[in-house]
């Protein structure tokens, strides 16, 4: 979603993918601001802050992954101050065979 010129978005992993219990993921997200720059992201697990990244490489480990339904979402912070957050993706977390 975009507000007052910042665009954030997860690009890893892809919204319905699926993984085995106990994955480690690196949660990505591409961010970028129209009149400034982007300081830090914010990534969440079901509203829980996962970690925050503010290398414009944005990423974070999601280790050892528990089975569930799991909603993640990024805020990206501007050094402006504003912030502006990105659409849900949901993964699906299995346990074992």
């Amino acid at each position: 979603m975009e507000v007052l010129g910042i665009a954030v978005a997860i690009a890893n992993p892809c919204d319905g993918a699926v993984f085995q219990e106990g994955t480690n993921l690196a949660v990505q997200a591409m961010a970028h601001f129209d009149f400034g720059t982007i300081t830090q992201v914010d990534f969440y697990t079901n509203g829980s802050l996962l970690g925050s990244s503010s290398s414009s490489h944005y990423s974070v480990a999601w280790s050892n992954v528990r089975a569930g339904s799991w909603n993640l979402s990024a805020t990206a912070r501007t050094s402006t101050g504003l912030s502006g957050s990105s659409a849900v993706v949901n993964v699906m977390v299995l346990t074992g065979c």
